[in-house]
C-alpha cells in the first residue's frame, strides 16, 4: 500500500495496464496451448486410424481363413488352396501390423491383446483341431483383435472427438463395424460348414437362426447411428451397398438352415464373402469420411490461430491508444483540480477554476465541485469572521451577566442560610412542645388509669354494700321467724298454764314450766324486737352508704370521662405538635435543598463564566485561523457591527 502511494496517477495507470495485460497474455497462451494440445490430439487420432486400418485388415483375413478352415475340416476339400493363401496374407498382415510406429500409440508389441493374437495364431498354425476348436479358437483371435482395435481407438483418443460425427464414426469404426462383420464371419462359417457337413438337424437349425438374428441385431445398431449424424457422401452408398449384399447373404442363409436351397459351401461362403467385404469396404470409406473430418478440425484450428493472432494483435493496439487517450482526459482535469485544491490549501479564495471545456464526465463534475467548494468556503469563511466578531461580543456580555447573576447567587444563598437557621431553631421549640406534649399524654393516660381504678374500686365497694344490704334483709327475715317463734311459744305457754290451772294440783309444776317458758318467750320476744330495730337502723345507714357510694361511683365515672376528653385533647395536641415537626422537618430539608441548588447554581454561573471566557478565546483563535484566507477583502472586525448583528 505504501509503494502505491508512493507512485503518481500515471505510474499507477501503467501499473493497472501492465495487471490487466498480463491475465489477457496468460488467457492467450492458455488458449493457444489448447488448440496445440488439440492439433496433437487430431495427429493421434490420424495415426491411430492406420492402425484401425491394419486391424481391420487382419480382422478380416483371419475371419475368411476361419470360414474357409471350418468348411474343408467338415469336407469341402475346395478350400484348400485358398486356406493355404489365405494363411500367407493373415502373416502379411502380422508383420505389417508389428511394424507400425507412432509416438502416440504404444507398440503393439507392448499389448496383451496383441500377444494373445501371435499365440493362438501360432497355436492354430501348428496343431489340428476338430472343426469346433478350429473355429472356437478362430473367434477367440478375432475377439482379441477387436480389443486390440479399441486398445488403438482409447489410446488415440478417437473415442473423445470432438464433434458429433467425429465420435459417431470413430464409435462405429472401433466397435459397431467390427462387430457386424465378426457376426457376418461367425454365421458365414457355421451355416458353410453345416452345408458341407450336411448336418442341418433342428437344434442346429435353431443354432445358426440364433446367429441370423445377431447379425440382423448388428446391422440395426449400425443404422441407428448413421441416422444420427446423417453421415453423407460415398460412406452413405457404401452403407446401401453393405446392406443389400448382407440382406441377400441373410435370405441365401435362411434357405439354406431350412433346407431350401441348391447352393453348396463354396457358394455360400462366397456369397458372405462378398457381404464381409461390403462391410469392410463401408468401414474403409468411414475411415476416408473420419480422417476428412479431423481434417477439417485441424484446418479450422490453423484458421482460428492465423485469424486470432493479427486480431489480438490489432486489439492490444486499439487498447494501448485507448488507455492513453484516457490517461490523458484523466490527468488534464486533475492537474488542474490538483492546482486549484493547492491554491485553496495556500488560503487563495479569490481563483476561478475553469470547466467550459472539459465537457460533462465525472471529472468535469469534480472540477465543478471544487469551484463551487470554493465558493461555499469563501461564503464559509466571511460568515465565521462576522459569526466569531458576533461570539467575541455575546461572550463578553454572557461573562458580565454571569458575574452579576454570580454575586447574587451568593447573596441568596446567605439569605437562605439565615432561613434555614431561623426554620432549624424553630423545629427545636416545636420539638420541645411535642415532647411536652407527649410527656402531658403519658400523664393524663396515668391519671385516666386511676381514674378508672377507683371507679372499679367504688363500683366493687357497691356490690359490697349491695350483698351487705341483702344479708341485713335475710337477718332481718331471721329475726322475725324468732319473733313468731316467741309468739307462738307465749301462746302455747299460756295454753299451757290454762292447761295446768284446770289440771290443779296435778298440773302446777307443768304450771310453773309453762310460766318460765312464758317468761323465755317474753324476753325472746323483746329481744327480738331489739335486734330487728338495731337491724333496721343499720339497714337505714347500709341505705345510705349505698347511696353515697352510687353517688361516689358517678362523680368517679365523670371524673373519668373527663380525663379521657383530656387525653384526647391532649393526644390531638402531641399529633398536632408532631405533625408540624414533621413538616417543619420537610420544610429544612427544601431549603436545604434549595441552598444546595443556590449553591450549585452559583457554581454552575461560575463555570459558565469561565465557559464565556474560553469561547471568547476559542472565538480569538478561530478568527485568527480564518485570517488565513485571503478573500479579497481587507475588512476589519468591528464590534458595533457584531453589537447590531446581536441585537437583531
Amino acid at each position: 500500500m505504501r509503494f502505491l502511494r508512493s507512485l503518481k496517477l500515471w505510474q499507477r495507470m501503467g501499473l493497472l495496464l501492465a495487471l490487466t495485460t498480463i491475465p489477457v497474455i496468460g488467457t492467450t497462451n492458455r488458449l493457444m496451448t489448447a488448440r496445440f494440445a488439440e492439433l496433437d490430439a487430431f495427429a493421434a487420432q490420424k495415426d491411430g486410424l492406420q492402425y484401425l486400418l491394419s486391424v481391420r485388415d487382419l480382422i478380416q483375413h483371419t475371419a475368411e481363413h476361419r470360414g474357409m478352415t471350418f468348411a474343408f475340416l467338415n469336407g469341402d476339400q475346395t478350400f484348400r488352396t485358398r486356406i493355404d493363401a489365405k494363411r500367407d496374407q493373415v502373416d502379411a498382415d502380422i508383420n505389417q501390423l508389428s511394424g507400425l510406429t507412432s509416438e502416440h500409440v504404444p507398440p503393439v508389441n507392448t499389448l496383451a491383446s496383441w500377444s494373445r493374437v501371435n499365440r493362438t495364431w501360432q497355436d492354430l498354425k501348428s496343431t489340428t483341431r476338430t472343426p469346433e476348436e478350429n473355429f472356437d479358437q478362430h473367434s477367440e483371435m478375432v475377439n482379441d483383435l477387436l480389443t486390440l482395435n479399441a486398445e488403438v481407438a482409447d489410446a488415440t483418443t478417437l473415442l473423445l472427438g470432438n464433434s458429433e460425427l467425429i465420435f459417431y464414426i470413430a464409435d462405429i469404426v472401433t466397435f459397431k463395424s467390427p462387430a457386424l462383420a465378426e457376426s457376418l464371419g461367425i454365421l458365414r462359417g457355421q451355416v458353410s460348414g453345416a452345408i458341407a457337413s450336411g448336418n442341418l438337424s433342428a437344434a442346429r437349425q435353431g443354432q445358426l437362426m440364433g446367429l441370423l438374428a445377431q447379425v440382423k441385431t448388428h446391422q440395426r445398431q449400425l443404422d441407428r447411428s448413421f441416422e444420427i449424424v446423417n453421415i453423407e457422401g460415398q460412406a452413405t452408398q457404401a452403407h446401401r451397398d453393405q446392406n443389400r449384399a448382407i440382406s441377400d447373404f441373410l435370405a441365401a442363409s435362411e434357405q439354406a438352415i431350412n433346407g431350401n436351397t441348391s447352393m453348396n459351401a463354396s457358394d455360400l461362403f462366397d456369397l458372405g464373402t462378398e457381404a464381409i467385404a461390403k462391410s469392410f469396404s463401408l468401414y474403409d470409406q468411414l475411415l476416408v469420411t473420419l480422417e476428412r473430418a479431423i481434417d477439417a478440425e485441424v484446418d479450422d484450428i490453423y484458421r482460428r490461430i492465423s485469424t486470432g493472432l493479427p486480431q489480438l494483435g490489432v486489439i492490444g493496439l486499439v487498447f494501448v491508444a485507448a488507455f492513453w487517450l484516457l490517461l490523458q482526459s484523466i490527468l488534464k482535469p486533475l492537474q488542474q483540480a490538483a492546482i486549484s485544491s493547492r491554491a485553496i490549501a495556500d488560503g487563495d479564495l479569490t481563483r476561478n477554476v475553469e470547466v467550459d471545456s472539459l465537457g460533462e464526465d465525472e471529472l468535469a463534475e469534480l472540477l465543478t465541485s471544487t469551484g463551487e467548494m470554493q465558493e461555499r468556503l469563501y461564503d464559509v469563511v466571511t460568515g465565521i469572521r462576522t459569526a466569531s466578531d458576533t461570539v467575541v461580543y455575546a461572550a463578553n456580555q454572557v461573562k458580565d451577566g454571569n458575574l452579576a447573576l454570580s454575586q447574587q447567587s451568593q447573596e441568596q444563598a446567605h439569605s437562605i442560610n439565615d432561613i434555614t437557621a431561623s426554620m432549624q431553631q424553630m423545629t427545636e421549640f416545636v420539638n420541645d412542645n411535642a415532647s411536652h406534649a407527649a410527656a402531658a399524654v403519658e400523664k393524663s393516660e396515668a391519671s385516666e388509669r386511676e381514674a378508672n381504678r377507683g371507679s372499679d374500686v367504688v363500683a366493687r365497694a357497691v356490690q359490697a354494700m349491695d350483698r351487705v344490704s341483702e344479708s341485713s334483709q335475710k337477718v332481718q327475715e331471721i329475726v322475725g321467724v324468732i319473733d313468731g317463734i316467741a309468739f307462738q311459744t307465749n301462746l302455747l305457754a299460756l295454753n299451757a298454764a290454762v292447761e295446768a290451772a284446770r289440771a290443779g294440783d296435778s298440773g302446777r309444776g307443768f304450771a310453773v314450766v309453762a310460766g318460765e317458758v312464758r317468761n323465755l318467750s317474753g324476753r325472746s320476744a323483746v329481744a327480738a324486737k331489739e335486734i330487728k330495730e338495731l337491724i333496721d337502723e343499720t339497714l337505714e345507714r347500709i341505705n345510705a352508704g349505698h347511696r353515697h357510694v352510687n353517688e361516689s361511683g358517678k362523680v368517679f365515672e365523670d371524673i373519668a370521662h373527663e380525663i379521657a376528653s383530656l387525653s384526647d385533647m391532649v393526644k390531638n395536641i402531641a399529633i398536632a405538635s408532631r405533625e408540624q415537626a414533621e413538616r417543619l422537618h420537610r420544610v429544612n430539608d427544601s431549603i436545604g435543598t434549595i441552598d444546595s441548588m443556590t449553591q450549585q447554581n452559583a457554581a454552575l454561573v461560575e463555570e459558565a463564566a469561565a465557559s464565556a471566557e474560553a469561547m471568547e478565546a476559542q472565538a480569538e483563535n478561530l478568527l485568527q485561523m480564518v485570517a488565513f484566507f485571503d478573500t479579497g477583502d481587507q475588512k476589519q472586525t468591528e464590534k458595533p457591527k457584531a453589537q447590531a448583528l446581536l441585537l437583531r
